[in-house]
């Protein structure tokens, strides 16, 4: 019997703009290049500009990586559409 594949949990605090977009990025390839589901905990995100939101935005759609524990802010913040 298989064991079910373990779930990788990277913990996202402060503030999501300017290089964290990028360092963010990066950890969530190395995750995903692991194996198994990878789950973003948005709990301590306190702010994120437009960038940090498309991440979120595509890694929630194209690359299958759950958001989970978002602020109301956040929230809010990716329901909007980017033009």
């Amino acid at each position: 019997m298989k064991a079910p594949d373990r779930v990788l949990v990277l913990r996202v605090e402060g503030t999501l703009s300017g290089p964290w977009v990028h360092e963010l990025r990066v950890a969530c390839e190395q995750a995903r290049a692991e194996g198994g589901p990878v789950t973003l905990d948005l709990l301590g995100v306190t702010f994120l500009d437009r960038e940090g939101a498309s991440l979120l935005r595509a890694l929630d759609r194209e690359q299958d990586v759950e958001l989970t524990n978002p602020s109301t802010f956040v929230r809010e913040v990716l329901r909007r559409d980017v033009p």
